[in-house]
C-alpha cells in the first residue's frame, strides 16, 4: 500500500479545448484495475513507446508498483472520465525520484484515441509543477527516436534532447526544474550543467556507476526458474517470486535492454526474496545464496 496519506489537495479537473472535461488526480492503490484496462486497450505502439517493449498487460508486481506508490518520492496522475457510472483511465503520467534526491524521470501515456487534444501536455505541465514544488533540480525521460510526437512535446515545454548513453534508438529530454534556470522563454531549450543529474542513467551514484552483467542476470534467472518450477506452493510469497522473475525476462527480452530498469528488477527480486524469507527457505529455495548473487551482480 502507499506509504503516505493520499494527496487529495492535488485533485482537479481540466477542460480540453473541445470542451471536454477530464479529471485530473494521484492514482489510488485501488485504481489497479482500471490501470490493467487502461494498457491493455492502448494501441501496440503506444505500448511500445510507453514501455519499449511488448509488453501486452502488467504483471501484478507491475500493478502494485504503478498504483500503489510513495507519494512522497513520487508521483503519478491519472486522467478519468466519467463513463457508465464508473471511471475510465484515458491518461497517466508519473514521475520517480532518483535515490540521489534531487533528479526524477517522468513517463506519460494517452489512450489513442484522447491524443491530439492537448492532454499529454496538461498532464506534463501538471507533473513538472509538482516535481518543481518539491524542490527537485531536474526532470529525464527517455523516448524512442522514433516517438517525434513526444520528442517534439518535450522541446516545446523546454526539455533539452540528447542522445542517449547506453542506446543509440532512444533519445535523453532533460529539463532543470529549479528556479534559476526557468526564467526563460518557452519552447527554449535548457542549458545543461554539471548539476543537472539524469536520473536514469547508470551514472551520478557509487551503485549506478556500475554496469549490470546481463549474462549473469540470465543465469541467475534460469537457475530461479528450475527451483521454482520444484516448488508446489501457492503461497504469495512465491507467487510474488514468480511475478518478479517474468517480470525480469520481460525486460531482459526487450530490444532495449536500459540498465537501470533490470538493476530495479533485481532488487525488487532480492525484496521479494527478504520478505518471504521464511516461507522461501520453507518451500526448499536457497533464499541466502540467490540473494547474495543479487547483492554481488549489484555491487552491493
Amino acid at each position: 500500500m502507499a506509504t503516505h496519506p493520499y494527496p487529495a489537495e492535488l485533485v482537479t479537473a481540466w477542460r480540453l479545448a473541445d470542451g471536454s472535461s477530464v479529471g485530473l488526480r494521484p492514482i489510488r492503490p485501488e485504481d489497479a484495475q482500471m490501470e490493467q484496462e487502461f494498457v491493455k486497450n492502448l494501441s501496440a505502439g503506444s505500448r511500445y513507446f510507453r514501455f519499449m517493449n511488448t509488453v501486452r498487460e502488467l504483471t501484478p508486481v507491475m500493478l502494485a508498483r504503478f498504483t500503489q506508490i510513495d507519494y512522497e518520492r513520487e508521483m503519478a496522475f491519472v486522467a478519468v472520465r466519467e463513463e457508465g457510472g464508473r471511471e475510465t483511465e484515458i491518461a497517466v503520467a508519473r514521475y520517480v525520484t532518483n535515490p540521489d534526491g534531487e533528479t526524477c524521470e517522468f513517463a506519460i501515456v494517452v489512450a489513442d484515441s484522447w491524443q491530439r487534444k492537448g492532454l499529454g501536455r496538461r498532464m506534463l505541465e501538471r507533473l513538472i509543477e509538482v516535481a518543481r514544488a518539491r524542490g527537485l533540480k531536474a526532470m529525464v525521460g527517455h523516448v524512442l527516436a522514433e516517438n517525434r510526437p513526444m520528442l517534439a512535446l518535450c522541446g516545446k515545454l523546454g526539455f533539452e534532447t540528447s542522445n542517449h548513453p547506453e542506446d543509440g534508438a532512444l533519445r535523453r529530454v532533460t529539463l532543470a526544474l529549479d528556479e534559476q534556470r526557468t526564467h526563460r522563454k518557452p519552447g527554449n531549450a535548457v542549458k545543461r550543467s554539471s548539476e543537472v543529474l539524469p536520473m536514469a542513467s547508470d551514472e551520478g551514484s557509487e551503485e549506478a556507476s556500475k554496469k549490470i552483467d546481463m549474462e549473469k542476470v540470465a543465469q541467475l534467472i534460469d537457475a530461479l526458474e528450475r527451483d521454482l518450477a520444484k516448488v508446489r506452493s501457492g503461497s504469495r510469497d512465491v507467487q510474488l517470486l514468480r511475478d518478479e522473475v517474468e517480470t525480469l525476462k520481460n525486460v531482459l527480452n526487450s530490444p532495449i535492454r536500459r540498465h537501470h530498469w533490470v538493476r530495479e528488477g533485481l532488487h525488487g527480486m532480492r525484496k521479494a526474496f527478504e520478505g518471504g524469507l521464511e516461507t522461501a527457505v520453507a518451500d526448499g529455495l536457497k533464499a541466502g545464496q540467490y540473494i547474495a548473487e543479487i547483492g554481488r551482480i549489484l555491487g552491493m
